[in-house]
């Protein structure tokens, strides 16, 4: 826009000169008039497209300062969101301290009471008399709740992660089948499998597996006498995990009242049977933080003839590392 205000300028320049040129020349009054019209016509354009050029001017000269007010705008934002992630990395470390020394706490107290137990049951454990089994088992079941203390402190710190390889799920069933009879035979129950799958294929940490089904039948067993646990096991695909398999616990005998049930995942929970501790403890407090570091999920109900258990464990999603805040 300079450049063509400018042209326009020489050019009514010109004509002025041109004019002026031909009056002292007494070229005739035409040529003259002519010029003087023309200069006219040029110097009004010009003023026009050098008054409009002073407005786009103005309106650059805005847009600029609205510009640069916008750009300041976000550079205090951009510093408030860094302010801002700054704190909350400050506040999760220390959050994040704190839970660890928590979990280390837990897992010194664990030690200790196991070691207490160990002693408990030393003293006691030449005498036949009936206080002295009431201790035995007592003691038996605090160091099983120190062991389930242990584990549960171990998976909060994850000082020990799932290493997933390759399986075959049946095959692995079939070992633990072997095992859970064994002792289901001392309490008089009968194990039923239900697997109409003749081969299934998972990726996923077998001892980490095994530590959630052991514990879990184990607890199941220990709660009941004379009666059938009933495994369902299915392949599916689940709306949030994905491909999965999904096993289903059933034994008739003893419930839970709604209180255990409501505390049953983050709870020590006692049941006395005869004088003897029969309870799960911790058993499905430490299933259900395996399950989740498998990416599965846990769940114990109780219904009019027994407790039900559900496990549900990814097929082939890879293991990551959950969060600690999960």
């Amino acid at each position: 826009m300079k450049q063509v205000v400018l042209v326009f300028f020489v050019i009514w320049l010109l004509l002025i000169a041109v004019a002026g040129y031909s009056v002292y020349l007494d070229a005739g009054v035409g040529l003259p008039a002519g010029v003087l019209v023309l200069s006219v016509l040029f110097g009004l354009s010009g003023v026009w497209m050098f008054n409009t050029g002073q407005q786009q001017v103005v309106e650059l000269n805005k847009s600029h300062s609205r510009t640069k007010r916008q750009l300041q705008e976000l550079q205090l934002k951009i510093d408030r969101y860094e302010y801002d992630a700054k704190k909350s990395s400050e506040l999760r470390r220390i959050v994040l301290n704190s839970t660890q020394e928590k979990d280390h706490a837990v897992q010194n107290m664990a030690r200790a009471l196991d070691k207490a137990m160990d002693e408990i049951l030393l003293s006691v454990d030449d005498l036949q008399t009936e206080p002295a089994a009431i201790v035995k088992s007592k003691a038996m079941s605090m160091k099983q709740y120190a062991a389930d203390l242990l584990v549960l402190a171990k998976l909060e710190l994850k000082s020990e992660l799932p290493e997933p390889v390759e399986i075959d799920f049946n095959t692995e069933i079939d070992r633990l089948m072997s095992q859970w009879n064994s002792i289901a035979r001392s309490r008089k129950i009968k194990i039923k499998l239900d697997n109409p799958e003749h081969q299934i294929s998972m990726y996923t940490d077998v001892n980490w597996v095994e530590n959630l089904l052991t514990r879990l039948v184990l607890a199941l067993l220990r709660m009941n006498r004379d009666t059938l646990l009933h495994i369902g096991l299915i392949t599916y695909t689940d709306a949030e995990l994905g491909d999965s398999l999904r096993l289903a616990f059933s034994i008739e005998g003893r419930t839970l009242t709604a209180k255990q049930l409501a505390h049953i995942a983050g709870d020590y929970i006692s049941v006395i049977d005869e004088g003897q501790e029969v309870g799960p403890g911790l058993s499905f407090v430490v299933g259900r933080r395996v399950a989740q570091m498998l990416n599965g999920s846990f769940e114990v109900t109780s219904s009019e003839n027994g407790i039900e258990a559900l496990v549900v464990i990814p097929r082939r999603e890879d293991i990551e590392e959950q969060d600690t805040f999960s």
